[in-house]
């Protein structure tokens, strides 16, 4: 099994529980419901794709933003604090403070794109000199280390 399949298979039940989450509101109790480990596979494992795809805005921007809230802290759980330190200046440039779950309040706040380019650029290049080779090798490791979390 690939790293990227053990990742998907220790999350794919977790993320279809937060899937069905009516509101925001459900989706953090859900979110809580899960091990630590859960939530860091499941948080790391869709705010890399989002800024892999199309950088921290894109992260903010979709309805994936919410995950964002948790990133520092996930990333720092499986093993990439400099990731988690790239996220969390990202979140800074959004809000000053407590970062919004909530997507309409997200993207009230978000700095344009085009307007702030430099900005964006330089957050997301911080980001991916933060990623080794891949995210899915750090979360495989850790579910490997940790299959408690994961697995009954």
């Amino acid at each position: 099994m690939t790293d990227t399949e053990l990742a998907w298979a220790a999350i794919e039940g977790p993320y279809g529980y937060l899937s069905g989450a009516d509101d925001i509101a459900s989706f953090g109790t859900r979110l809580a419901e899960l091990s630590s480990g859960q939530q860091a596979v499941i948080v790391t494992w869709f705010c890399d794709a989002e800024i892999c795809n199309g950088g921290f805005h894109q992260l903010f921007h979709n309805s994936t933003g919410k995950y964002a809230a948790n990133g520092p802290e996930a990333f720092r759980l499986i093993g990439l604090p400099t990731a988690a330190d790239a996220t969390q200046q990202a979140m800074w440039f959004v809000s000053e403070g407590d970062f919004p779950i909530d997507r309409q309040r997200r993207l009230q706040l978000l700095p344009d794109r085009k307007a702030h380019a430099r900005q964006w650029s330089t957050l997301d290049k911080a980001y991916y000199d933060a990623i080794p080779e891949s995210v899915n090798k750090q979360q495989a490791e850790y579910i490997r280390a940790n299959p408690d979390e994961f697995f009954v």
